[in-house]
């Protein structure tokens, strides 16, 4: 009981997950110089099952991320059904720290990490400044391998098309 009573303001406060900042239900930190509020209108209510999944989902994104040599992602939810016919989109230039804004549409935490890998593999290509034709199938490959066969092979088979170009 002592304990409970002394630590209390931690077991209130959720270390982990999604926070609303000025109206932007928000996880993880990026040092990059960029706020979705340039660019896109906040969903000021997400699903609830779309931010548990992609709350279980963002420990394997940055994971992956540190294995592709890049610092702290941040996910941010978007009003919309998503960004030219997809649930999320990785911002451009911010390579170093990703920003990736989500729609709420995926509830399913494979699908959640799936699409974060997918939004990785293109701030990789970005930060190795490839032009890749056929990127959207390119970086939907590196997902599915990285989710299925380990980022080692995924970054493997990602550098051999990036040298190719």
């Amino acid at each position: 009981m002592k304990l409970l009573l002394e630590n209390w303001r931690g077991y209130l406060k959720e270390s982990e997950g999604f926070v609303e900042i000025d109206d932007y239900h928000t996880m993880g930190q990026s040092s990059a110089e960029y706020h979705p509020a340039w660019d896109y209108a906040p969903n000021e209510d997400p699903s609830l099952l779309s931010m548990e999944a992609y709350e279980e989902a963002f420990p394997p994104a940055q994971d992956l991320a540190k294995k592709l040599g890049m610092g702290s992602i941040s996910l941010a939810f978007i009003e919309g059904d998503g960004v030219d016919n997809h649930v999320a989109r990785y911002i451009n230039g911010t390579s170093q720290s990703p920003v990736i804004v989500l729609a709420d549409k995926v509830e399913d935490q494979s699908e959640a990490i799936l699409t974060l890998f997918h939004e990785l593999g293109h701030a990789y290509v970005d930060a190795a400044g490839a032009e890749i034709e056929n990127e959207e199938e390119v970086v939907e490959e590196f997902a599915q391998m990285a989710f299925g066969q380990g980022a080692e092979k995924a970054i493997a088979y990602l550098d051999g098309v990036i040298a190719e170009q």
